[in-house]
């Protein structure tokens, strides 16, 4: 499957890229083959926490109650880093596994 996307970036990704904003075309559906695919702007590192540890953070608030909605945990390498944030189609991939799904 070849999937096109408009990539926006921010903070030390945008750094990393040099742009802003732009589209990409890769083979796959899912946001790892996507951060595979774009190997020549070496973000992956960036968001991908490949243990446990690399996408947990300390010190959160504790959580009174059930979150809203249905929240379900990546599988382990499939995790963003702590505080580093990867959405699709304007949703944010932790809460459940995240494939890029464009009309």
């Amino acid at each position: 499957m070849v999937t096109t996307v408009e990539v926006k970036c921010t903070g030390h990704v945008r750094s990393a890229v040099g742009k802003g904003s732009f589209e990409y075309t890769f083979d796959g559906s899912s946001v790892r083959e996507f951060l595979n695919a774009v190997e020549e702007y070496d973000v992956a590192d960036m968001l991908i926490g490949e243990t446990e540890a690399d996408a947990t953070a300390r010190g959160w608030a504790p959580l009174e109650g059930d979150p809203p909605e249905t929240w379900n945990k990546n599988p382990e390498g499939e995790q963003t880093r702590a505080f580093a944030r990867v959405a699709v189609n304007g949703r944010f991939n932790q809460g459940g596994r995240a494939t890029v799904n464009l009309p």
